[in-house]
Parts: structure tokens; sequence; C-alpha cells
């Protein structure tokens, strides 16, 4: 027997006894009754004003005379009337108030009236009107609402045409001059002049807007204080007199009467141009906000708000971009939901890939909330040593001490630890000071003395904890500790303040006549002298004495730097 032969035959025991005929053999209970709920399943009420043929005449009949831009409740509404689905999404909106306007027209010219048509009906289709170039029909969407029918939206041009042909109805053209109802390249001439008229009127709208918004908006920063560049101003008026242009450009067309293509291209440019200036203004009006609030960032101690507001500026900037692209895809028409789910394909791809995009961003967050340092505090992140110059999305931008400017992403920061030397109440300064050995113990004291009353009398150190003592002594000097602290908010004047206690201390040893040791080596060969007595040590008196001298000493020093240094 082969060795596939046993595993074959029982898969073959298993399906029969568990596969699909068998199952088919088994006795099935009964499908219970649906109830009706769950029969037919809930179907939404039409909307009221479109409840019934009569209603959906009498709300069209009601709202075409009043519709408008400056009422696009009304235009809505007119359009919620019509089946205009047959129409280009472009251009559904301008051609659909005109489809409007023309069929309101045509029924009046035939006196066709609500109570003509029936409240309810069984029917699918009504005949509003007839007329020899085609009828006028309402259908029934599956919602239950009544709208005329697309047939109807298609043979209006028609029948409008009919009669203005008859003389029932005037056209706007019908009265001009025979020259400008002559056809050049597939426009009448006075379309082509109406193009004309409407390129030199938005050109000089454009030009008195922005001249009279800059005026305004100069004279408010001059009313407020604010000290502003005309530049950022003229950025953020300039794309508002562009968007006022696109309006009347918008307001206009439709009634131009404008073949279909000619109008889907200038509907396009102008909706593209409109949410352009749209998202333009935003854009630029956030560089305005920002100037604003960094002045009053000035006005505060803290720098963190300094850092604040360039993140919170880029934030905003790239939000607007993103709500502006979405905004103008949405102007023309294009489906941007249906492009987020085609995204969603290679979603995993893109979150693979923009991870270090994440927790950089996280770590700009860190430092928001955490505030570990702000800009200008002297750091050290991860080995970085340097100033804090800028914080963004991705990275933070330290200027080191060797002036070279280091990019270190914010990632880093959630999990490196953070030396900020810029937070330190006090700055220590602790060396060593080297005198020779044939400085007197008496000199010795004065001289520390002195180093006390220098530190005493600076004006950035900190009074009550500081140490200056004879620590050591050396291979070849006797060494004093230095170990004082500054109090100073930044390393420029605790630079400062070194520089003036080490010239102070430089001239203290002048005037004591002590001298600093050099590291050298002194060989000392024994001689046959006799010894001399030791001499005895220095009073009380005579060391208070000493100090004393040190103190004055250390004073004259004080006042000599104090002369010296700037106010």
């Amino acid at each position: 027997m082969s060795p596939w032969t046993r595993p074959l035959l029982l898969l073959c025991l298993i399906l029969a006894l568990f596969g699909t005929p068998a199952r088919a053999q088994l006795p099935m209970p009964a499908p219970a009754p649906a109830s009706p709920s769950e029969a037919s399943p809930e179907v939404p009420a039409p909307p009221e004003h479109l409840s019934s043929p009569r209603r959906t005449l009498q709300t069209f009949m009601e709202a075409v005379p009043q519709a408008s831009p400056l009422r696009p409740d009304l235009e809505t509404q007119v359009r919620s009337t019509l089946d205009l689905e047959a129409l280009n999404p472009v251009t559904r909106n301008e051609r659909g108030a005109e489809v409007a306007r023309r069929l309101h027209s045509v029924l009046q010219v035939l006196e066709v009236s609500p109570s003509e048509l029936p409240e309810t009906s069984q029917e699918e289709t009504v005949v509003v009107a007839r007329a020899p170039s085609g009828e006028m029909t309402m259908t029934r969407r599956p919602d239950g609402s009544w709208v005329f029918s697309r047939h109807t939206v298609e043979v209006i041009p028609a029948i409008y045409a009919e009669l203005v042909s008859q003389g029932k109805i005037s056209s706007p053209g019908q009265d001009m001059p025979t020259m400008l109802r002559s056809s050049f390249l597939g426009l009448i001439a006075w379309q082509w002049l109406t193009l004309v008229f409407l390129v030199l009127i938005t050109a000089v709208l454009n030009r008195v807007l922005v001249a009279l918004l800059q005026r305004l908006g100069n004279r408010w920063l001059q009313r407020h204080q604010f000290q502003a560049d005309e530049r950022v101003l003229h950025q953020v008026v300039r794309p508002v007199g562009w968007l006022v242009a696109c309006l009347v450009w918008m307001a206009i067309l439709p009634m131009l009467q404008l073949p279909e293509t000619l109008l889907v291209v200038l509907l396009f440019a102008t909706r593209f141009l409109a949410a352009s200036a749209w998202v333009l203004t935003a854009y630029y009006s956030i560089d305005l906000f920002s100037l604003y609030f960094a002045r009053l960032a000035d006005r505060k101690d803290s720098r963190m708000d300094e850092m604040l507001v360039p993140l919170l500026r880029r934030t905003l900037k790239v939000t607007i971009v993103v709500l502006g692209l979405i905004f103008v895809a949405q102007n023309l028409n294009i489906n941007v939901w249906s492009l987020f789910a085609g995204f969603s394909i290679v979603g995993a791809a893109v979150a693979l890939a923009g991870q270090d995009t994440v927790k950089n961003l996280f770590g700009s967050i860190t430092v928001l909330l955490d505030r570990p340092f702000q800009v200008g505090d002297w750091v050290n992140i991860g080995g970085v040593d340097g100033i804090v110059e800028d914080l963004g999305f991705r990275s933070t931008r330290i200027r080191t001490f060797y002036s070279s400017l280091i990019t270190l992403p914010n990632a880093q920061l959630l999990t490196a630890s953070v030396d900020n030397y810029g937070q330190r109440q006090f700055r220590r300064y602790k060396t060593t000071i080297c005198v020779q050995y044939s400085t007197p113990p008496e000199k010795l004291e004065a001289f520390c003395e002195g180093i006390r009353e220098l530190v005493r009398q600076h004006p950035h150190t900190r009074k009550d904890e500081f140490y200056v003592y004879v620590n050591e002594m050396g291979v070849s000097s006797i060494d004093i500790l230095l170990n004082i602290f500054f109090a100073c908010p930044d390393l420029s004047t605790e630079l400062r303040g070194r520089h003036r206690l080490i010239m102070e201390i430089l001239r203290l040893a002048a005037e004591l006549e002590v001298e600093f040791a050099y590291p050298t080596s002194t060989v000392h060969l024994p001689k046959e002298e006799k010894a001399l007595p030791r001499p005895a040590g220095l009073t009380a008196k005579e060391m208070t004495a000493h100090e004393e001298l040190g103190r004055q000493a250390a004073r004259r020093v004080a006042i000599l730097s104090d002369q010296a240094s700037p106010s």
C-alpha cells in the first residue's frame, strides 16, 4: 500500500460523513415567518415640500423668483425639485439654476397651476404639462419624494427655444442690435463683450479693493501700535481681491448662456482660483497673527512662549495646507473621501515609513508639555552641548559653542536625558590658586580673607555659601581652594562675573605682594649650618590685624573694579 493511500481514505471518509450531500439529507427546521417590520424595512418619509407632485410644483414656483446667490438656501431648495444627475458635475449647480429659470418661464407661459396636479398618486410618473417639443413630467424617487424628471431637464431647452421663437418669451439678446447678435468663434458678440467687460471690471475691482484693505489694515495696525511689515499685510489682502473677483465671475457666468465646454473650463478655473484665494488668505493671515502673539510673548519673562509661537505657526500652516487641499478638491467636485479610501490600501506602508516622523512629532509634544528646556537655554542632550535655537516638528536645532548647527531629531527627546544648564539657580565656579611656598603665613591669611571680601563685594556671587581656604600643599605651591557660586541668568553674565573676580584677585595679589607659583622643581642640598631657633607663632591680636589688612586691601581692589567696570 502506498504511503498516501491511508490518508486519502481517511479524507474520503470525513467528506462522506460531514460533506454537503450528507447535510442536505438532514431535516432542516422551517424558517420562522418574518414580522412585518423585518419583511419590509421602514423607509424614511420624504421631505414635506416634495411629498407630492402638487407640493413639489408649489415649492418650485415660489422659490425660483427669490432664489439668488444671496439666498443659497432657496437655490438649494430649487435644485432639490429637479433631477440633475445627468448634468456635468462641474456645471451642475449653474446649469440647474438656468434650467430652473427656463422651466419657471415655460410653466408661467403654459399657465400651469399647482392645483392641477394630484396631492397623492399611485403612479410613478405624473405629466405636468405638454408642449409640441415634448412633455414635462415628475417622477417619484425611492424615498417617496417627487421631482421633475431627467427627461424634463433634457427637453426644457427645446421647449424654451420654441416659445422664444413664437414670441411668448423674450430672449436676453432679442432686443439687441444685429451686430451684437452676430456669431464669432462659437460665441455671440454680446457674450464676447460681456467677457471682456468682466475681465476689465474685475481687474479694476481687484486693485481698488486691495488698496482699500491695505490702507484700512495699516490704520488698524497703527491704532493698536502694532509693528508689522507691509509686505505681510499685502500678502493677506491680495488674495481677498482675487476672491471677490472670482465671486463676481461665478455669479455672472451662468447668465451668459455659454457653450457647455467653455462654461466647464471657466467655472473650473474660477472655482479653483476662489478656493485657492481662501486658502492663501488663511495661510498668510497666520504670519500676521504670529507677529501679534510674538509681541505678547515678548512681554512675558517665559521664553517658552517664544518657542511655542513658531511651532504653532508651522502647525497651523500645515493644517491650513491640508484642509485647503481638501477644500479645493471639494469645490472642484472631487470625491476626497474615495481618495482617502484608496490611500488606506497603502496605509500600512505609509505607517511603517512614517513611524520616525510620528516619533519626532511626539517628541516635540513632549517638549511642549514637560518643558525640559526653552529657546536660549544651554543644554546637553545625548552628548550634544550648545544653545537651543529652534524647536520644530521633526527636530530641534542646537547651536554649539564652535558655531556649528546641530539638528537633533525630536524622537531622541523621548528617551534621552536632558541636562539643562540654563535652568541652574547658581553656577558653580571652582578653581585652585597656587602661591609660592615663600609666602609668609600672615600674607596667606590676608590674601585668603581678601578673596573672601572680594566675593562679598561682587554683584553676581552667592554670599551665603562660598569657600576660600588653604587646601593643599602641592609639589611646587601652596594651593588655595576657591569654590563659589554665581547668581547669573545666562552664560554671558557668568563669564563677565568670572572675568571681574579673577582680575580683582590679580590686583589683590599685587597689592599684598603675593606671588603665584609655577610648576618648578627645587633641589635643596644639605648645609652644615647651625639650626636657627623657630620663630614664635603670631598672637591672636597680630592675626586679627593681618586679616583686617587683607580686608582693607580687598575693599580697595573692589572699589577700583566698580569704578572700572561699566554701569
